[in-house]
């Protein structure tokens, strides 16, 4: 009987209590169909260590029943880099009045909270999501998932011979349906879509 493998990537200084997950069989694939799933997607200033969410989409299935939670989110003091902004095509403009983290972060603990988190390349929106939690400080509600699961990485495991396992390559390889590319709610009705795809034969 295998069991799903855990490796711990916690950083001491983050609110984020996450484990990394990897399914390596059918029985743990099972498992995660039976638990609460929320998909993730976030848009940034950049890439770097220092770069901070600006969107962020999330959608929690449970029962059937879809949560969603879709928001811009004001990156304080950090600027949106501009090969950022002509990937997502969101400006400082757009950000005008948008809510801080603080004020949605009790709405993404709670979509969060026991379940999987399935992002597509998962290590850069937790990474993401990291730093931007830590700006919160010791009031930042904790976040408390099962797990991450990366669909890039499923996908590699069950839809082999791509060329490539880029999100939108997939829509394109799959004939998947069509959302707006690189904007967090059409990433999560596609990254929801590849779900649907991958796990049709379970």
């Amino acid at each position: 009987m295998t069991k799903p493998k855990y490796a711990s990537a916690q950083p001491d200084d983050c609110h984020c209590y996450t484990a990394w997950v990897r399914y390596e069989s059918k029985l743990p694939m099972q498992q995660l169909l039976a638990s609460p799933i929320c998909f993730v997607d976030t848009e940034t200033t950049g890439l770097g260590h220092g770069d901070r969410i600006i969107e962020i989409a999330m959608c929690r299935v449970e029962g059937g029943q879809e949560q969603w939670l879709v928001s811009m989110v004001d990156p304080m003091w950090v600027p949106i880099s501009p090969k950022a902004s002509e990937i997502c095509g969101i400006t400082a403009t757009d950000l005008d009045g948008a809510p801080m983290l603080e004020e949605i972060a009790p709405r993404i603990a709670e979509l969060a909270a026991g379940a999987y988190l399935i992002a597509h390349n998962a290590a850069f929106d937790r990474r993401m999501l990291d730093q931007s939690w830590r700006d919160l400080g010791d009031e930042a509600p904790s976040l408390k998932p099962l797990g991450w699961v990366c669909s890039q990485q499923l996908a590699k495991e069950h839809i082999p011979a791509q060329k490539s396992y880029s999100l939108q390559s997939l829509v394109t390889s799959l004939c998947l349906p069509q959302h707006t590319a690189h904007r967090a709610e059409g990433d999560v009705r596609t990254l929801m879509a590849l779900w649907a795809h991958i796990t049709r034969g379970y």
